[in-house]
């Protein structure tokens, strides 16, 4: 507990001293994510971006990263985002036969390939390059402030542990493949199969030698301390997406909200809401490095979003980082 108060203070000072975030960190969350764009305005408007050096996030998290990282203003990334439809990547022909082909063949409902052409044009809007690679945007962002370094989380699969594709680990995946694996939903999207080298292919071989990689969100929706190193590191800002009973219990109590569950609806959010939050337990420092975005009752899993709740959730993203850096 002493040392765990001793880190914290020491956090403090180290943010009073440098007054600089260098890594920005985003929770996975499903459509809910639409409140990033309203964080990351906020950041542009009290001019915390300029420090900024990297990008990273999990599930729909590598998205807002992905877009971030490669030139998109908040304002752009709004109207991106509030677009965003799960949905629309449903693809792949024959939706039942042709789904139980991918299902035992890419162990998915939908292929996610139409998740990476768009995402591979978004890409292509700001550098010229759909297939720009992760070492290639390194090498932009070293001679250029509006790009930054991209780092997306997925679950590796076969080898049983959390990936982290940057730059550093898979120098020629190329960016929009970064950003496709960290959203594939399991059972939904297809796996997507990666060899040592960061090459993808459509289907596993006979040998079963290509890893098969899904949506970070299972071991890693949160990765805060991914750039700690020893300690705690003052320099990384993190998103995290809360029902607001969680963010008012925070105040008061440590551990998880409780769940008032009265129906199948309340019910499978509570069932969700505890699996994700054991996978990924509160770390040391976090709410002193955390902008904790309020998200209504809508719930991760929903598909389809209305245009209030779109706006409702901009607004709490816009609302929730302003206040955090003004009582910094």
């Amino acid at each position: 507990m002493l040392m765990r108060l001793i880190c914290v203070l020491s956090l403090f000072v180290s943010l009073s001293a440098s007054g600089q975030y260098h890594n920005l960190v985003f929770e996975g969350g499903g459509i809910r994510g639409i409140a990033y764009a309203g964080a990351v305005k906020a950041l542009e408007e009290q001019h915390v971006l300029g420090d900024v050096k990297v990008a990273c996030g999990t599930s729909v998290g590598a998205i807002t990263a992905g877009l971030l990282a490669v030139g998109y203003t908040a304002d752009e990334m709004a109207l991106i985002m509030e677009e965003l439809e799960i949905q629309q990547f449903n693809d792949g022909q024959w939706f039942f036969i042709g789904g139980v082909k991918r299902m035992t063949k890419n162990y998915g409902w939908y292929k996610g390939e139409k998740l990476e052409r768009w995402m591979g044009k978004l890409i292509e809007a700001k550098t010229g390059n759909v297939n720009l690679t992760l070492k290639q945007l390194h090498q932009l962002a070293e001679t250029n402030t509006k790009y930054r370094d991209l780092y997306t989380l997925a679950a590796n699969l076969s080898l049983q542990r959390r990936e982290v594709l940057s730059y550093l680990s898979y120098p020629d995946m190329p960016v929009k493949t970064a950003i496709r694996i960290s959203i594939s939903i399991p059972l939904y999207f297809g796996a997507v199969f990666v060899d040592s080298a960061g090459n993808t292919y459509k289907q596993q071989d006979k040998a079963g030698s290509y890893m098969v990689m899904v949506d970070g969100g299972l071991v890693a929706n949160y990765p805060l301390t991914l750039f700690d190193s020893g300690s705690i590191n003052a320099q990384t800002l993190g998103f995290k997406l809360e029902r607001p009973e969680q963010i008012a219990y925070a105040h008061t109590a440590k551990g998880l909200a409780p769940y008032h569950i009265n129906n199948t609806k309340a019910y499978i959010a509570a069932l969700y809401n505890i699996a994700i939050e054991q996978l990924n337990p509160l770390t040391a420092g976090e709410r002193a490095r955390t902008i904790y975005i309020s998200t209504g009752n809508i719930s991760p899993r929903v598909r389809r979003i209305a245009a209030a709740d779109k706006k409702l959730l901009y607004e709490n993203g816009k609302s929730a980082a302003r206040d955090f850096i003004e009582k910094r």
